[in-house]
């Protein structure tokens, strides 16, 4: 935690500050000893520590900084002094939004990784669709849909993959597109429906620019709330309904006997894995940051590459 420099005159004056959260914040305890701090309506979220926690929740928008400092050191090991209590709560938390007094601070609308995004399926319009999905994620019905997914690839590719060496994309490039689009905002709506499920909230579905490419994306910020088991299944749930859609292709390619789609659905299937690649802010990214405990894994990873060409 930083420190900033406060004069003797200004301690005098933040010793008797008193300070009020906001109502919109609330804490949640993901795991033992890490709390989320989070301010629903500037959907801002901070990882805490348990001392960070108590030191919060002797917060009562009656007692003084003085008198919160006295409380907690009489309560913990720690000792606290008013200038490191000041530091916390006005000029690191009340960035997150606890407090009431910084009325400035703007709504995190959008990723801002992402540039000129835009909203294609609302929010509303994606909540009531999710709902008829939630049903996919009950343990026994994912496995056996995984299960039969796998095993109706794994014939296809044993007894039909020379189809797809005689592949023609030029033939089929409308229908391509078209089928492969369809399978973006599955994989849109797979992140989305997971988060219905766990019980965290989630933006529509929108299209923006990251690293000059065009992606879709579905903000579920909100699943930081949730435990770390729950947070990878959520970030998982889009390959996981890509892999549905593609046997649902696959499947429609039988009954139609359409060699084409047979294509198509060989090709988002394996196209959703590269979702995986930790390297970007894919899948695969946020599910290593969860794994390591590293909310921002790319400011950390920064980092050491720094201090790796600096050594």
């Amino acid at each position: 935690m930083k420190n900033y420099e406060i004069t003797n005159s200004e301690e005098s004056e933040i010793i008797n500050l008193i300070p009020i959260i906001s109502n919109n914040v609330q804490i949640t305890c993901v795991e033992d000893g890490v709390y989320i701090l989070k301010n629903k309506e500037l959907k801002r979220y901070l990882k805490i520590s348990k001392q960070m926690f108590n030191l919060v929740k002797l917060i009562d928008n009656k007692s003084t900084i003085n008198q919160i400092v006295d409380k907690y050191n009489n309560k913990n090991i720690e000792i606290l002094n008013s200038k490191f209590v000041y530091n916390v709560l006005y000029l690191k938390l009340a960035n997150f939004g606890l407090l009431i007094d910084n009325k400035n601070l703007k709504k995190n609308n959008k990723p801002n990784y992402l540039k000129l995004s835009i909203t294609i399926i609302n929010e509303a319009k994606l909540d009531f669709v999710t709902k008829y999905f939630s049903f996919l994620f009950n343990l026994k019905i994912s496995i056996i849909l995984i299960s039969i997914s796998f095993s109706i690839f794994a014939y296809w590719i044993k007894t039909s993959f020379d189809i797809y060496s005689k592949f023609n994309f030029q033939d089929c490039a409308i229908l391509s597109f078209a089928i492969v689009f369809i399978s973006t905002i599955f994989h849109e709506l797979g992140h989305a429906t997971s988060s219905r499920f766990f019980g965290a909230n989630h933006s529509g579905i929108g299209i923006g620019f990251y690293l000059l490419f065009p992606v879709f994306y579905t903000d579920v910020t909100d699943i930081w709330i949730l435990s770390k088991n729950k947070r990878i299944i959520i970030n998982l749930s889009g390959i996981y309904f890509e892999i549905l859609f593609s046997t649902s292709i696959l499947i429609l390619s039988f009954i139609l006997n359409m060699e084409i789609l047979g294509s198509i659905a060989l090709f988002i299937f394996f196209k959703t894995f590269l979702n995986l690649n930790p390297f970007i802010r894919s899948d695969g990214y946020w599910v290593l940051s969860d794994l390591i405990n590293k909310p921002n894994l790319m400011l950390h990873g920064l980092i050491k590459i720094k201090q790796i060409f600096k050594s």
